[in-house]
């Protein structure tokens, strides 16, 4: 009987085996592809990304209203219904202590109009002032990354960071570090290599004792949708 061992191996990129047995895979842990050993070398076989699956029961609400999450079909699936007004539907949890790093994938599907948003949070309760990095719609109805100060969640206060990208990748991912220090954003195209957008001292603003992820429809028209793969803290 042939073992599940003897065709699917699974380790860092660096310590792939040597090729030589046909119908081998291989899942990496930290690497973009699925790769099939042809007898002689290995063959990718297209993009994969390894996942740290979330746990929607690990988060509750902040200012739900008619939004909702759908677990079925694998991931968190946030869904924030047309608002003509400011608010974030956030599901939220206890932050880790300080120093940490939490690394997000996600995606998204919205219409080019202002102010769509949806990503990542930092949140003090007790004031319940907000930090998001995410994506969004910024004024020049362009996709944009941005980092923002919001007062609640219905209160925008005002921004850190946005910039305007011309291309994007259907996924994202984000690396949010609170490392008892600053506050630091990064972002990625494969969650392994990091290209950092924002670095502040971990008390401007707010002092986060909640992060979590969020969605903005901040117009009547259309709903804001996001769907949350990936949550790794360490």
């Amino acid at each position: 009987m042939t073992k599940l061992e003897d065709v699917i191996d699974t380790d860092a990129v660096a310590s792939k085996p040597v090729a030589g047995s046909e119908g081998r895979i291989f899942l990496p842990s930290d690497g973009i592809q699925v790769e099939r050993d042809s007898g002689v070398a290995w063959t990718p076989w297209g993009p994969s990304f390894p996942f740290t699956s979330p746990v929607d029961g690990d988060f509750s609400w902040v200012n739900q209203g008619g939004a909702s999450v759908d677990t079925t079909y694998g991931g968190i699936y946030l869904l924030a219904p047309a608002n003509a007004a400011t608010n974030l539907r956030c599901r939220v949890k206890s932050a880790p202590t300080p120093p940490y790093e939490i690394v997000i994938g996600f995606t998204t599907f919205s219409p080019r109009v202002d102010y769509q948003s949806c990503g990542f949070i930092w949140r003090q309760s007790g004031t319940s002032e907000i930090i998001t990095a995410g994506v969004g719609i910024d004024t020049t109805v362009h996709l944009a990354l941005a980092i923002t100060k919001w007062d609640d969640e219905n209160t925008y206060n005002s921004g850190y960071l946005n910039q305007v990208w011309e291309k994007y990748t259907p996924m994202t991912f984000l690396k949010c570090e609170d490392n008892a220090t600053n506050r630091i954003v990064s972002a990625s195209i494969d969650g392994q290599h990091w290209l950092q957008l924002h670095s502040i001292g971990n008390t401007d603003f707010l002092t986060a004792d909640q992060v979590g992820f969020f969605c903005n429809a901040q117009q009547a028209t259309w709903d804001m949708q996001m769907l949350l793969f990936h949550w790794k803290e360490s």
